[in-house]
């Protein structure tokens, strides 16, 4: 996707930044916290070209300059959804994703919530 700079400036101006979980390698940089709206599964959501996107997919293409399958998912590493920070992103399949969702779940005991909070992962 080819966004105009404008646009892509405008749509910037809904990212603030936090710092990454504790772990998560810091040369990476912070996490870019979408402040916009989000879905009902806590991904932020924008209106680009009339549609609206996953925040974080919208970022990724336009910084790393490619077009994404719609069967290409997007792993957030620093396992936080309202992040849309390229290199925090890596591009997988549908189930490495899943299998990678449930060992952060075991490693770490709960389910990560944006930016400090937890809850228990039962």
């Amino acid at each position: 996707m080819s966004l105009p700079l404008d646009r892509l400036r405008e749509i910037f101006t809904h990212v603030g930044e936090h710092a990454a979980p504790e772990g998560f390698d810091p040369l990476r940089g912070p996490c870019w916290v979408w402040m916009g709206r989000a879905d009902r599964y806590g991904y932020g959501k924008v209106s680009v070209f009339g549609k609206y996107q996953k925040a974080h997919r919208v970022f990724y293409e336009a910084m790393r300059g490619v077009d994404l399958r719609p069967s290409q998912v997007l792993d957030h590493e620093c396992r936080q959804r309202l992040c849309c920070n390229p290199n925090h992103l890596a591009i997988v399949t549908s189930r490495a994703n899943t299998l990678r969702g449930i060992a952060a779940r075991r490693a770490f005991g709960v389910l990560p919530l944006p930016f400090g909070g937890t809850r228990t992962g039962t």
